[in-house]
Formats: C-alpha cells, sequence, structure tokens
C-alpha cells in the first residue's frame, strides 16, 4: 500500500493541473512560483521525473508567460544533471541545449538570464563547441550572482578561449580568476593554464619503461619526451583539434591520455 508521500508524489501534478484549468489555463504567479519550487526541491534531490513534471506544468498552462522562461531552464538543468550520469550523455545534452534556446527567447529577469546563458556555455563546451561557450560564458558572467556561479563561468570561459588558440585573452581570464578568486580550487586550476600557447598528451607508461615507450613514440614520428610525475609527454600541437587528434591515436594503447593544459 502507498504511504501518504508516495501518494502526494504521484497526485501532486494532477492537483496543478486543476489549479491552473480554475484559473482558465493561465498560471497565477503563486502557482507558478510553487511549481518552480517544487522543481527545484525536486532537481536538488536527483528526483528529475518529478523536476520535469513540475516544469512541464508551468509551460503547458503559459507558455510565454512570466515564468515560462525560469521553466525551460529548469528542464535544461534536468537535462545537464542527467548527462552526467547516464551512457544517453548526447541525447541528454542536446535536449538541454534546446531548453535553454528556448529560454533564452522569453522574458526573462537579468539573474535568470545569467543562468541560462551559463547553463548554456556549459553544455556548448561539453559538446566541443567552443566558439559558442565561449560567447554564453562571456555574457552570462555580469549577470550571475554568486561568487562560486561566477568563478566558474570565468574559468570555463577561460579554457574556451584557450581551446580557440586565443591565448592572450584565455591568460587575462585567468589571472582575473587567480587574482578575484585567491585560494580556491579553480584558481589553482587557472594558475595551472597561465602562459601556455600549445597543447600536449600526457599518459603513463603503463608499467613499461618509459624510455622504451619514448624511443617506440620518437621512431612512430612523434615528439615525445619525459613529463613531469613520471608521465610521458608528446606534442606540442598548435592547435586543440591537432591535440585531440594526438590523444585519440596515443589512447588505442594509452588510455589514460590526457591533454595538458
Amino acid at each position: 500500500m502507498l504511504n501518504l508521500r508516495m501518494r502526494m508524489r504521484l497526485i501532486l501534478p494532477t492537483m496543478m493541473t486543476l489549479i491552473l484549468i480554475a484559473h482558465g489555463g493561465c498560471a497565477t504567479p503563486q502557482v507558478t512560483q510553487q511549481g518552480l519550487k517544487t522543481g527545484y526541491a525536486a532537481l536538488a534531490k536527483h528526483d528529475y521525473p518529478q523536476a520535469l513534471t513540475a516544469a512541464d506544468g508551468i509551460l503547458q498552462s503559459d507558455p510565454a508567460g512570466p515564468g515560462a522562461a525560469e521553466a525551460y531552464y529548469l528542464r535544461g538543468r534536468v537535462f545537464q544533471e542527467r548527462a552526467a550520469n547516464v551512457a544517453a550523455a548526447g541525447s541528454d545534452l542536446q535536449q538541454a541545449r534546446t531548453a535553454f534556446i528556448n529560454a533564452l527567447a522569453l522574458p526573462k529577469s537579468d539573474a535568470v538570464e545569467g543562468l541560462i546563458r551559463a547553463g548554456l556555455g556549459d553544455i556548448a563546451f561539453k559538446q566541443d563547441d567552443y566558439e559558442t561557450a565561449a560567447t554564453q560564458l562571456g555574457a552570462a558572467s555580469d549577470k550571475l550572482q554568486t561568487p562560486q556561479e561566477k568563478a566558474r563561468d570565468l574559468y570555463l570561459l577561460g579554457v574556451a578561449r584557450q581551446r580557440l588558440s586565443q591565448w592572450v585573452e584565455a591568460d587575462r581570464i585567468f589571472t582575473q580568476v587567480t587574482t578575484q578568486y585567491p585560494g580556491s580550487a579553480l584558481a589553482q586550476q587557472a594558475q595551472a593554464h597561465l602562459g601556455a600557447r600549445q597543447f600536449f598528451v600526457d599518459f603513463a607508461s603503463s608499467g613499461a619503461s618509459s624510455n622504451d615507450v619514448i624511443a617506440s613514440l620518437r621512431r612512430q614520428g612523434l615528439q615525445a619526451m619525459p613529463g613531469s610525475g613520471g608521465m610521458i609527454r608528446v606534442g606540442p600541437a598548435s592547435s586543440y583539434e591537432q591535440a585531440r587528434g594526438l590523444k585519440e591515436r596515443l589512447a588505442a594503447v594509452y588510455h589514460n591520455a590526457t591533454i595538458v593544459p
């Protein structure tokens, strides 16, 4: 027999629908805010079906109303989080991107716009679309409300600029992260990116002699050398695309190959 908590979760969407009908199919501000509150609470608990139900209830009642942009943002956040946890990450990333784009087309506050653009920038970054990522992350930075959001947005913007080989601009942004958020983990990561002008691929030798691996790679025409911390380094690559191709070539044997910076 279903307990009370489970019964309430099942009937809540129906209750919201009935409230909307009573108001002529258009959500009141109170109902919209309650729907968003319910959705965010579900998202915090990783209850993605309930979060989607709350967002969709708002959009179905008033698809262009005052809460619609944030409801689309909530949908985007659901797919954004799901993409990190399921095999079908590519599909979820695209659904998140679509939701964020829909949200941008609707009226919204600056605070919500900042979150939407940061979300869209993050998705574009994960899809290796660094041009879009840089554009959206850059537009989000002044609108984000918390230091944590601003720091992450700026750091990701710096990495996107770096992967576009916009080295000087990337250094400016990384310096901003290190000076505005000193002592943070993101400041330490930004420091590691500062001054880079090319990419390398690092990997461990997987038990084989590093010297033997380096000699073998050099015979294959690759520029291999000892790296830091016992790693082997191959490169340089003048662009991120070249580095990614080099990583794919090495990853067939060395599964821990990583592009740096």
